[in-house]
């Protein structure tokens, strides 16, 4: 396996503690649906909200750093108050990684900041925003 692919795979995971869900954010959709552990409510909010506004073979990452702001997708990280680890990245002045709502990746600020897909290592969200997400 070349390095490359370890590093894909390490961030293809879907884990839950008492409060949380944590996504790797290199899982396509297509994963997701299929995981064991896949809350419910998040995959009826994919096939009703997201499926039409992307390809379930999409990453999680390129989905975030690509979508819409208005869109139905963003609509649901919004209610989820859904967070992004952002990687390390020394060229872009970040010696740690660092954690961000996911809707401020449309802020002006992330725009320049030319985030790529191989700095998002995760999402995640509460189980108590999950429980509200109307769907």
């Amino acid at each position: 396996m070349s390095n490359a692919a370890g590093n894909d795979m390490a961030f293809k995971y879907l884990l839950q503690d008492f409060s949380r869900y944590y996504i790797g954010a290199r899982m396509t959709y297509d994963e997701l649906i299929d995981h064991e552990d896949m809350p419910g409510k998040f995959r009826s909010a994919i096939f009703r909200y997201m499926e039409d506004e992307v390809s379930m073979d999409t990453t999680v990452a390129r989905h975030l750093l690509s979508m819409d702001p208005k869109s139905k997708s963003a609509m649901i990280y919004d209610q989820l108050q859904a967070e992004i680890t952002v990687l390390p990245n020394q060229k872009a002045g970040r010696s740690k990684q660092i954690i961000v709502k996911a809707t401020d990746l449309f802020s002006q600020q992330w725009k320049e900041a030319d985030l790529q897909e191989s700095e998002i290592s995760e999402v995640r969200f509460k189980k108590r925003n999950l429980m509200f997400l109307r769907v």
